[in-house]
């Protein structure tokens, strides 16, 4: 049997020419006698033909010294040998040539011990090859870690099983470059669990990306986030999809900010949710915007936040669209203003 000196003394080639089985028959102590140079000189065949319990002998200063095309060579069944120790000592180059197969198959235990330049050194394809139970394993300092390059990389399937508490780890930079694929692909839950800073961070792009089952489903607090250029980004089925109670949520500059379009878009039913503070909040031009249907549906109980301004520009046809009780509920000036609008 070799000794460690003897082992020491074999040079490259010599190295290169040792069968596998003679390379799995050496003890824990032989393999640890290989030095750098050694290792390096493994071809691909010899190293794809370590067993788990050799490769689980390797020590880091051997696992650093390992080639590119030597970590691919492991295989899946081979890196997933690796420690944990062993992958923390992986330099960025390293994990950058990890196939996707070999990426996926590292364990939760293995990606916590991954450092920040481990993390930003993953390719965009090794990237999209993590499962989602390794992305939900990655700390906030290792989530905050990733490049919008790489985020930018994660498939939809990979964002719709992000954890909300994953979620609210990314930094702006982060969420700004979220695609809209990803953006539709969070879903209802994750989308709510965005914070007012990480919300307020989405370009109008992304904001008009949105389903109509995230506008359905946002909570009063969540339109409380969108400020007014976001409002203004909102697409007309969007617009649509809102409930009367998050319409009522909108503050005075969030429903100023709405287009006439936008406006003459919203559905009846939306139009009778409005309450009189609301009518009160849009604009004279806003409110002239109205579709004769739309001021047919004011509810009565809403006229009373009608301006003088607001009725009397509006066209003869929209001034004669309001039913008898919706006259009767005004007051004297928007009585005269109503009349001037015939």
């Amino acid at each position: 049997m070799l000794g460690t000196a003897q082992i020491g003394a074999l040079n490259a080639t010599q190295v290169a020419a040792l069968e596998t089985g003679d390379l799995n028959a050496f003890t824990t102590t032989q393999t640890r006698a290989l030095s750098t140079a050694q290792i390096r000189a493994l071809t691909t065949t010899q190293i794809g033909g370590l067993r788990s319990t050799d490769i689980g002998e390797l020590t880091t200063t051997q696992v650093v010294a390992l080639t590119t095309a030597q970590i691919q060579a492991l295989g899946s069944t081979g890196f997933n040998a690796l420690s944990a120790t062993q992958v923390a000592a992986l330099n960025s180059t390293q994990l950058g040539a990890l196939t996707t197969t070999q990426l996926g198959g590292l364990s939760s235990s293995d990606i916590a011990e991954l450092g920040t330049t481990q993390i930003k050194g993953l390719t965009t394809t090794a990237i999209a090859g993590l499962t989602t139970t390794n992305l939900n394993a990655l700390t906030t300092t290792q989530t905050q870690a990733l490049t919008t390059t790489q985020v930018a990389a994660l498939t939809t399937t990979q964002i719709g099983g992000l954890r909300t508490t994953d979620i609210g780890e990314f930094t702006t930079t982060q969420v700004k470059a979220l695609t809209s694929a990803q953006i539709g692909a969070l879903g209802t839950s994750n989308f709510n669990a965005l914070n007012t800073t990480q919300v307020q961070a989405l370009a109008n792009s992304q904001i008009a990306a949105l389903t109509t089952s995230q506008i359905a489903n946002l909570r009063t607090t969540d339109i409380g986030e969108l400020d007014t250029d976001q409002i203004a980004a909102l697409t007309t089925t969007q617009l649509q999809t809102l409930s009367t109670t998050n319409l009522n949520a909108l503050d005075n500059q969030q429903a100023r900010s709405l287009s006439s379009t936008q406006i003459r878009a919203l559905t009846t039913t939306q139009i009778a949710g409005l309450r009189a503070t609301d009518v009160d909040e849009l604009h004279h031009m806003q409110i002239q915007a109205f579709t004769t249907t739309q001021i047919s549906a004011i509810s009565v109980t809403a006229i009373p936040g009608l301006g003088i301004n607001d009725i009397i520009g509006l066209s003869p046809a929209q001034a004669q669209a309001f039913t008898q009780q919706q006259v009767g509920a005004m007051h004297w000036a928007q009585y005269w203003a109503w009349l001037r609008a015939l």
